[in-house]
């Protein structure tokens, strides 16, 4: 498990599950005001300097990866995600997501405020982004970026820098 500030703060830690134990990593290039992400090899962080940075748990050493969306990245709480054609992102409470595919950025608009929370199901190829202030969420198929159903849940919630994770149906 790694963890990094959203809040523009550096640090980077890393928790061994099997040895409950909790380290000290080499911080970032810069900070970053999205949450983390990976691709099974790599963990990802979105820096506030719009650069996409990799981290090699191996090696312990961090890259640049490839260039982001915008100088937005710097302003809001972001949603980050990894998925197996790219990224996503989107600025906590904007209606504007960003996919980076085929080695470039393009946007699509989500029909609503997304929020920082949500998560990847790479079996079903499909990204679930909770409503900004609301506990529903939207899912956009990652094959061709549409909607693919939007669940209302009006129940209010707290925006501060939430996130989320799915396993297995769930």
């Amino acid at each position: 498990v790694y963890l990094a500030s959203s809040n523009n703060a550096l640090g980077f830690y890393r928790y061994d599950i099997v040895g409950n134990l909790w380290s000290t990593k080499i911080n970032p290039p810069t900070a970053t005001r999205s949450q983390l992400t990976n691709d099974g090899t790599y963990v990802y962080v979105m820096g506030i300097d719009n650069t996409v940075y990799k981290y090699n748990p191996e090696s312990g050493q961090w890259a640049d990866a490839m260039e982001g969306p915008g100088n937005m990245v710097a302003n809001a709480v972001g949603f980050f995600k990894w998925f197996n054609d790219g990224f996503y992102y989107l600025d906590d409470g904007d209606s504007t997501m960003h996919v980076y595919r085929d080695n470039s950025w393009s946007s699509f608009d989500l029909g609503g405020e997304g929020s920082s929370a949500g998560t990847y199901d790479m079996a079903n190829d499909e990204l679930y982004i909770r409503t900004m202030w609301e506990m529903g969420f939207r899912v956009v198929d990652t094959t061709d970026d549409s909607i693919a159903r939007v669940i209302t849940d009006i129940t209010k919630v707290q925006e501060n820098s939430r996130t989320g994770s799915y396993y297995d149906g769930n």
